[in-house]
This record gives structure tokens, C-alpha cells and sequence, in this order.
């Protein structure tokens, strides 16, 4: 049995996913937002889920905060989403999504102490050619076209997140280190950090409640996410594309320290987000920029990042269909209403491709679903219309439409 079969990214993809339940009652427990509980049965048959006992203490304070947020602990609503799953089972039993192996989209990684080799600095491109765009999305939708019936967004996507760089991760103690440093920015660098968890949380709440109590009460804080803003953001704007960064686990904390700066400084960055200590190497992303910029703008952006971390911080892991713009910095545009997670909207797209009954190979249905909806279909990190610039530099687009 594979267990990333009862892995959910959040309790949202948990509840629009379809679930085996005699399997997991068997396995025992699920991962949910990073986080993982006991499942058992009640006498009445319906599903208990808890948090492991070593953690309950920790876990009482994120409990009762999530309640406060949401009306209900965490825990109670996915056994309240399991129980209903259970009340109203699919007529085709899921089966397991995953063939033996793990998926490497990219060959070339680096490992600790190999990041010396000379930084290439990110240089104005007119018209981006896609190529590796799209083949490396293309070689995740053959990935993806063997596994088990039914297919489904969150199986593919799943498979986004297995692809990750080989890299050391960090001790306890750096991790320790680097949530220190989390707290230190937030309280002395006109940013606010919040972890991913508490991403609804009410302004008035957020400035009551400090990151370091955040912290404290999480059951497991590296696992997160951590959310950076302006302090006294009161409005949200749409981003129209990320800015991804790749990084040594070990510069976490310089990368930290340059988020924050930028953030502060740069109008074209909507929001950022960076790993917890412990995600950090674990996941296709170290940190996301969320932009409101054309790619001139996002590769003036990417040229700042490079002068502030150090030489060897960056490595080389392209996510699955972004563009490259350097060692560890890499570009994708988003669609309005598309989901403004790159590995989600593009594993929407290789479903579309999956599910095409016309005839023609693979390849063809993946350029036709990316067309469809809106991006382009020659380089899948771009829409087909211009992204709305901040700068008079006219747009860069990789490739047309065929007519």
C-alpha cells in the first residue's frame, strides 16, 4: 500500500477527493496540510481522528485557534469529512494511484557542496522558446497516464510534489535557528509572517496573536508554510504570475532576510511565501514570489535576488513546466480564476489532456487542453495574452497560437 495515498495538501483536497475507505481504516492514520492523525473507529463505526498523544499538548492550542477561525478543530472536520465519504461511498472504488518508483522530471541535481560552479546571471530574453517548459510538463503527463483508474487532479498533482531536488536537509537545531529568525523578521522588519495554516486568519486576530505564540502552539511548525507581507496590509490583490526560488537548505535564513526585504520594496510582489525548515528540500519550491508583473519585470526581480543571496545558494530544480530564468529562479503565469497553485493548475491541465477520448498522441492532447485554457501551448509557463506590465518594456511572449 502506498501512503501518499492518504496524503492531502488540505482539508479542501481531502473533501474533493476520492477516498478508499476500508484501506485507510487499515492503514491507520492520514496526512493532512503536512499534518498527521490517528484515524480509529468509535463503537458506533464512526471515524475518530486525533493527533498522535506526544503531540496533544501542542496541538490543543492549534486546535482552538483553528476553531476560532473556522467554527470547528481541524481534526473534527476531516472525520467529519471521512465519515461522510464513508455515508456516501463512489460507485467506482478508488484504487491505488501510484506504480512503484519516484518521479524525476529534471536530471540534473546538486548536492550540498556542489553549488560552487559559477552563477548565471538572469538576462533579458525576448521570446523564450519553451522547449524545456513544456517537456518537462509533458514528461509529468506521461508519468501521470500510468496511473490507476481514476485519475484525478490531486493524484497528478501528488506526483508534482514527489519531484524534489536531492539536497541536505537541515538538523533540529538549524531548523530551530531558522523559525528564530522567522520570529525576528516578523517583529522587527515591517513584515507580516504567518504560517500557511492561519492564511484566513482576521487582521485584528493576526495582531493579537504573535508568531512566536503561532509558532509555539503549532504541532509541527517546520511542516508549514510561511506567508510574508507588508505590515498593515488591509486588501489583497490578484497576482498574475510566481517567481519561483530554489535554494540550499542551509541559506534558509539569508533567504528569509531577502523576502522580507523585498516585500517591503518591490510593488510587483503581491505576497511571498517560503518552507518551514523542515519542508525546506522536501518540495518542488523553497519559497514563491506571487507577482503582478510581465517577465521583463520578473527577470529585473530575478536579477535583485541574485545580487542579495549568496553565490552559492541557489540550485538548479525546475518545477514542472515553469521557464527558467537562472540557477534556481524560475517564471509562470496564471490565468484569472485558475488556482494560484502552479502545481495544481497545471495538473488540471494534464487531467484535461488524460481525459481526451479524440484521437492523436499525448503530446498533441496536452498542447490542445493548455490552449484551451489560455495558456500557450508552445511554452506552458505563459498565458496566450499579454500579463498586465508596471514597466513601458514591451511584453515578452513565447510563441503563437497556430492559426
Amino acid at each position: 500500500m502506498n501512503p501518499l495515498q492518504f496524503r492531502f495538501p488540505s482539508v479542501e483536497a481531502l473533501i474533493n477527493a476520492p477516498v478508499d475507505i476500508p484501506a485507510l481504516k487499515a492503514h491507520g492514520q492520514i496526512e493532512v496540510g503536512g499534518n498527521t492523525y490517528r484515524i480509529s473507529s468509535a463503537a458506533d463505526g464512526q471515524f475518530q481522528v486525533e493527533r498522535p498523544d506526544d503531540q496533544a499538548t501542542q496541538w490543543t492550542f492549534f486546535k482552538s485557534v483553528y476553531a476560532l477561525l473556522n467554527g470547528q478543530s481541524e481534526d473534527s472536520h476531516i472525520a467529519r469529512t471521512l465519515n461522510e465519504k464513508a455515508a456516501n461511498p463512489p460507485t467506482n472504488p478508488r484504487q491505488e494511484p501510484f506504480p512503484g518508483g519516484r518521479f524525476q522530471l529534471n536530471p540534473l541535481i546538486l548536492e550540498k557542496g556542489q553549488s560552487s560552479s559559477p552563477v548565471t546571471e538572469v538576462k533579458d530574453q525576448g521570446v523564450p522558446d519553451g522547449k524545456e517548459a513544456f517537456a518537462s510538463l509533458h514528461e509529468w503527463a506521461k508519468k501521470a497516464e500510468h496511473l490507476k483508474q481514476p485519475i484525478t487532479t490531486e493524484d497528478i498533482y501528488t506526483l508534482y510534489l514527489d519531484d524534489n531536488p536531492k539536497v541536505q536537509r537541515l538538523e533540529p537545531a538549524e531548523q530551530k535557528a531558522v523559525l528564530n529568525e522567522l520570529v525576528r523578521l516578523d517583529r522587527e522588519q515591517g513584515v507580516d509572517i504567518t504560517p500557511q495554516s492561519f492564511d484566513e486568519m482576521p487582521a485584528e486576530y493576526r495582531r493579537v496573536v504573535t508568531l512566536d505564540r503561532l509558532i509555539e502552539g503549532h504541532p509541527d511548525p517546520g511542516m508549514d508554510f510561511y506567508r510574508f507581507e507588508p505590515k498593515g496590509r488591509t486588501s489583497h490583490e490578484l497576482s498574475t504570475g510566481r517567481l519561483t526560488v530554489n535554494i540550499e537548505p542551509r541559506f534558509s535564513g539569508e533567504l528569509a532576510q531577502v523576502i522580507a526585504t523585498l516585500v517591503k520594496s518591490e510593488n510587483a510582489i503581491v505576497a511571498a511565501k517560503i518552507a518551514g525548515p523542515s519542508e525546506m528540500g522536501a518540495r518542488p519550491d523553497s519559497a514563491v514570489l506571487h507577482i503582478k508583473a510581465d517577465y521583463a519585470t520578473t527577470q529585473a526581480l530575478g536579477r535583485k535576488l541574485q545580487a542579495m543571496l549568496s553565490r552559492d545558494a541557489l540550485i538548479d530544480h525546475a518545477p514542472a513546466g515553469m521557464q527558467p530564468l537562472a540557477k534556481g529562479l524560475y517564471y509562470a503565469e496564471t490565468m484569472k480564476n485558475d488556482s494560484s497553485s502552479h502545481g495544481i493548475s497545471r495538473a488540471t491541465l494534464i487531467e484535461t489532456a488524460l481525459k481526451d477520448q479524440s484521437d492523436g498522441a499525448l503530446e498533441s492532447k496536452l498542447r490542445k487542453a493548455i490552449a484551451e485554457r489560455g495558456y500557450n501551448p508552445d511554452n506552458p509557463a505563459f498565458r496566450m495574452t499579454p500579463t498586465p506590465m508596471l514597466t513601458d518594456t514591451p511584453p515578452s511572449r513565447a510563441g503563437s497560437l497556430p492559426h
